[in-house]
């Protein structure tokens, strides 16, 4: 955490990618040279870095840090650059009707190539990234990578995204851009980490009448944009097109890691992403159109968002739930090993573990779910 936070912006931003002696490593792409984050005067001028965020979740392993009794003044300066951060989103990124937070790029969200963004992108005329080129890396670091990965023409797509807002110094988008979207994801995360942040504030003597005015703000105003009463579920908003984006990802429920919706709809919530042929939480729903099983946010299971539902599960004092969702994750891990993401599909025995190998995240999750004493 002290690693990421010494090269938070001045505004408080903080990238969602950093490039400590970037000169030695040629691995990445988009590399610090292609962000050139140096064209915003807010940027970190020591450590090179991305220009944009991503769903912030720095206040939950705050408090999760302060629970397991580490340094209380190491965390306490962290806490008041968390805060920072925070009010830089309310400042950068907070649609001022709703108070909600908009994602300015698909990356932003963490949901790289999600079919929530299909109908975004396909606005965009391909004669307007026509002339990017690129080589890519992380089509030489994952097996199988053609059926994993997103396309070379998403990557495109991605990176004219990226010219746009490179082009602004990084700053707030400006009228006519593409790409604004409010994500119930992103802004479940944002609710769950502010909360984090005003229990640590009060334990720590530190003032977050800002982040209280924004969580509570937020809270109001979650349901009248997001929320289809008809369908019973959350979906995005499109800015930009002024409408809700309705398609079958597991963002309609994950704002259940919030406690957002009444409790007694829960259960016929998460029924539409189990049952006998789907193992929990599938990424994107078979029967939408777009999903594929093996590529990223289209379609596989991750354990970080069955991690979140867990928790909102045992928020919620619905341990049955908890109980089911981590026997899931965990047999999960067994029968395909520690990999990033995994089919949803019950009927694959084996080799249905995509992306990276032994991936640190799904292995730190899982170890957690071990541990937990609770469920």
């Amino acid at each position: 955490m002290e690693t990421l936070f010494s090269a938070q912006w001045k505004n408080g931003m903080l990238p969602h990618i950093l490039f400590f002696d970037y000169e030695k490593y040629d691995t990445y792409f988009p590399s610090a040279d292609y962000w050139q984050s140096s064209v915003s005067s807010q940027a970190n001028q020591t450590v090179p870095s991305s220009g944009i965020t991503q769903p912030p979740i720095h206040g939950i392993v705050l408090e999760k840090m302060y629970q397991s009794g580490l340094d209380r003044s190491r965390i306490k300066t962290l806490t008041k650059k968390a805060i920072g951060y925070h009010e830089y989103l309310q400042a950068e990124r907070s649609h001022a009707e709703s108070g909600l937070l908009f994602v300015v790029h698909n990356w932003e969200s963490g949901l790289d190539n999600s079919v929530i963004w299909d109908e975004t992108f396909a606005r965009i005329s391909p004669t307007e990234y026509s002339n990017i080129t690129f080589q890519r890396k992380d089509v030489h670091q994952v097996q199988n990578s053609t059926e994993t990965r997103p396309t070379d023409q998403d990557y495109k797509r991605y990176l004219y995204l990226l010219k746009l807002l490179q082009q602004n110094q990084f700053g707030r988008p400006k009228t006519g851009y593409p790409f604004l979207i409010l994500e119930p994801v992103f802004n479940s995360i944002y609710l769950i980490s502010g909360r984090s942040l005003i229990r640590l504030g009060t334990a720590l003597g530190i003032e977050t009448d800002s982040i209280k005015a924004q969580v509570s703000k937020i809270e109001s105003s979650f349901d009248q944009w997001l929320w289809d009463d008809n369908a019973q579920f959350y979906y995005p908003y499109d800015l930009h097109a002024s409408r809700q984006i309705r398609k079958a990802y597991f963002g309609n429920i994950f704002p259940i890691a919030a406690q957002l919706p009444d409790k007694e709809l829960v259960g016929k919530m998460i029924e539409r992403y189990s049952g006998p042929d789907l193992t929990p939480i599938p990424s994107v729903l078979p029967s939408e159109k777009g999903f594929e099983e093996k590529k990223y946010w289209r379609g596989p299971v991750w354990i970080n968002i069955n991690w979140m539902m867990i928790q909102g599960f045992l928020d919620y004092d619905m341990p049955d739930k908890a109980s089911w969702l981590k026997e899931e994750s965990i047999n999960l891990v067994k029968k395909m090993g520690l990999y990033e993401y995994f089919t949803p599909y019950r009927s694959i025995s084996s080799g249905g573990g995509y992306g990276g190998k032994d991936f640190s995240w799904t292995s730190a999750l899982i170890m957690d779910l071990i541990k937990d004493n609770r469920i």
